[in-house]
């Protein structure tokens, strides 16, 4: 114990919807060089989905 009233306490910094790696449910996947978009799946990462037309990684929609 340091004695200045000051803890090493963890503090959960959690981030809620959206504000994380994952974006919630719905939305689409986009490509960044053609404009080609799909409905995201559940589960599977839009930068996992190549497209179709260009094969460039997709990124997330709104």
């Amino acid at each position: 114990m340091n004695g200045n009233g000051q803890g090493r306490g963890n503090r959960a910094g959690g981030q809620g919807r959206g504000m994380g790696t994952g974006q919630g449910l719905g939305g689409t996947c986009v490509c960044p060089k053609c404009g080609y978009s799909e409905q995201h799946q559940r589960g599977v990462p839009c930068f996992e989905v190549r497209c179709p037309k260009c094969n460039m990684q997709l990124i997330r929609g709104k």
